[in-house]
């Protein structure tokens, strides 16, 4: 389950690189963080584990959902940002 879960990690900070828009950051939110989400499962599948089991990786499936949270954050703050530039070069008068 451990390297799933990095496989995972590493395929949806693969795709959050990748969005270009909002609409496309929330697919990839919706995809691993919603409520049938990648990462949602495994935390819904901890019963299924060894009761010794269920601590670690409750707190290692935590620790790659916050990581996750702050990549989606992240990105958001890129894409907002380079919409506005976009907007602004729209905007801009050329006064000459």
């Amino acid at each position: 389950m451990m390297s799933n879960l990095e496989e995972l990690f590493h395929e949806a900070t693969e795709f959050l690189s990748k969005t270009r828009n909002m609409v496309e950051l929330e697919q990839v939110k919706a995809r691993y963080l919603g409520k049938d989400g990648k990462l949602t499962s495994l935390l819904k599948n901890l019963k299924t584990l060894d009761v010794r089991e269920r601590p670690l990786m409750g707190e290692r499936i935590n620790l790659t959902k916050k990581q996750l949270e702050e990549a989606i954050v992240s990105r958001r703050a890129f894409i907002q940002e380079k919409e506005m530039l976009s907007r602004l070069a729209e905007e801009s008068l050329d006064v000459t």
